[in-house]
C-alpha cells in the first residue's frame, strides 16, 4: 500500500526568481555543501541550492556545470541555530 504523504521526492521546492539567482560554475570537487558554506556561511543549507537545482539529485554535478544559487530572503525566513 501507497500512503499519500509527501516524500522527498514530490515535495515541492520553493518558487524563486531565476533572475534572482547567482550562476554558479562548479569548479574541482566542489559539492552543494561547499557552495552553501561559501555563500550562506553555513554547510547544511545545502538544500536549497539542491531545491533551486530541481531535476537533479546533488551527487549528479560536475566540473563546468552551472548551479543557481537563490539568496536567503527568496527562499524564505531560516532557523539559525
Amino acid at each position: 500500500m501507497v500512503d499519500s504523504r509527501p516524500s522527498l521526492t514530490t515535495r515541492p521546492g520553493p518558487v524563486v526568481d531565476r533572475a534572482l539567482t547567482v550562476a554558479h560554475v562548479l569548479v574541482g570537487d566542489e559539492t552543494f555543501e561547499h557552495l552553501a558554506w561559501a555563500y550562506y556561511g553555513q554547510s547544511q543549507l545545502w538544500w536549497l541550492i539542491a531545491d533551486a537545482n530541481a531535476g537533479r539529485p546533488p551527487w549528479d554535478w560536475r566540473p563546468g556545470d552551472v548551479v543557481r544559487i537563490p539568496p536567503l530572503a527568496a527562499v524564505g525566513a531560516i532557523s539559525r541555530e
